[in-house]
């Protein structure tokens, strides 16, 4: 049996009190360095984006560079998934010109 202190209540409670608080103190802890994990990730997607900035090209060469560009991918996509990273990369690379040609003006 439990010893008793003055005010009625047993010691062995009392000694999980502090290690409730630990725990309790740690997990907000845990929590912080998460939080900032997930905020730096978003950063390095947001980062890792292609800029895509006014193209100094005319159409005509822009148009050209994506007929290559989609060659490639064609022959790439007779040995490998549209998942290949370097099919994956020939995407980015399209987006960012076809983003081009729509911001030349007509």
């Amino acid at each position: 049996m439990a010893k008793q202190d003055h005010h009625g209540t047993s010691q062995r409670r009392l000694r999980f009190i502090p290690l409730f608080l630990l725990l309790a103190g740690c997990a907000a802890q845990v929590a912080v360095p998460n939080t900032i994990a997930g905020q730096a990730a978003t950063e390095q997607r947001r980062e890792s984006r292609p800029h895509v900035y006014p193209p100094y090209r005319s159409r005509e060469q822009i148009q050209a560079q994506i007929s290559q560009l989609e060659e490639a991918r064609d022959k790439l996509l007779l040995d490998y998934t549209e998942q290949y990273p370097a099919v994956r990369k020939l995407d980015r690379e399209l987006g960012t010109l076809r983003q081009q040609l729509r911001m030349l003006e007509p």
